[in-house]
């Protein structure tokens, strides 16, 4: 299934579930790997709210208002919650417990503003205007919220996924080739976060199942090999679960749709020296 606001609440309730392993922990060591974790969980919860929002609100993005709210949030969401707590551990060790009440909260703030302005957006925006039986007179959107990335300045290309073990969970890494890092530059799409479609690469049963295209939002990074610039996507522990789900596999080739956020979010791999293949 395509992300919903449900996810993110979920990701919330996860979060939850690792503050409280945290506070159990016998020693400040111990606590370190589940507080990193929760605010990871946080970020995901938001990071899936905001791709949810500006699907809906690609077409028409005016500044202003709820719209520069959200991006300025985000934008902190990234390089505090997930860049500096979960990456580095540099959060307040002494005060963990007022730091994840503050961003649990603000993120629950953050994800509760933006599906009431979708929902609304859903039910008074009008996708066309079509017949309606005998009338003419315009459809409501009532589409479902995922069907969004919908944006003709997308880079289409075949990458590998790799999924690759790490401390807290199976991630995964999509590999491409020098040429794409080529394009992309000409699209101005460089180290950043960005829209990602993933397809089957290969006709078979998949698409007699009508496995549908994955749709999320990831990082995007440059790795040097050979002294080649390669481009890679990096992929969280719930895509790779909603991968497998689909039947992606280890080591696959697959069709995938690169596409630009409205703003602009730098990305850095997760842990270089743990997450990172020379492919």
């Amino acid at each position: 299934m395509s992300p919903s606001f449900d996810d993110a609440f979920s990701a919330l309730k996860k979060a939850q579930g690792e503050f409280e392993q945290a506070r159990l922990a016998a020693t400040p060591e111990l606590r370190d790997p589940h507080m990193r974790i929760a605010f990871s969980d946080i970020y995901e919860a938001t990071r899936i709210a905001n791709m949810l929002y500006f699907n809906v609100r690609r077409k028409g993005i005016t500044e202003g208002g709820l719209l520069t709210w959200a991006k300025t949030e985000f934008e902190d969401f990234t390089s505090t919650l997930y860049m500096q707590y979960f990456n580095r551990g540099a959060y307040s060790k002494a005060d963990f417990e007022l730091e994840y009440t503050r961003w649990s909260g603000r993120a629950r703030d953050y994800i509760n503003k933006l599906a009431s302005e979708v929902k609304l957006e859903q039910i008074i925006t009008p996708v066309h205007a079509v017949t309606d039986g005998n009338l003419n007179r315009p459809v409501m959107n009532t589409n479902s919220l995922n069907e969004g990335l919908q944006d003709k300045d997308k880079y289409e290309t075949s990458g590998t996924v790799y999924i690759v073990p790490t401390m807290t969970g199976n991630r995964g890494l999509i590999g491409m080739k020098f040429h794409d890092y080529q394009k992309l530059l000409a699209l101005d799409i460089k180290d950043e976060e960005v829209t990602l479609g993933i397809r089957k690469a290969k006709y078979g049963n998949e698409y007699s199942q009508q496995i549908p295209e994955y749709k999320t939002q990831v990082g995007l990074y440059t790795i040097t090999v050979d002294g080649m610039p390669k481009p890679q996507l990096e992929l969280s522990i719930r895509d790779v679960e909603e991968l497998k789900k689909r039947g992606f596999n280890d080591m696959e080739e697959v069709s995938i749709s690169i596409g630009k956020l409205p703003y602009r979010v730098p990305k850095q791999p997760t842990a270089s020296s743990e997450f990172k293949l020379d492919l």
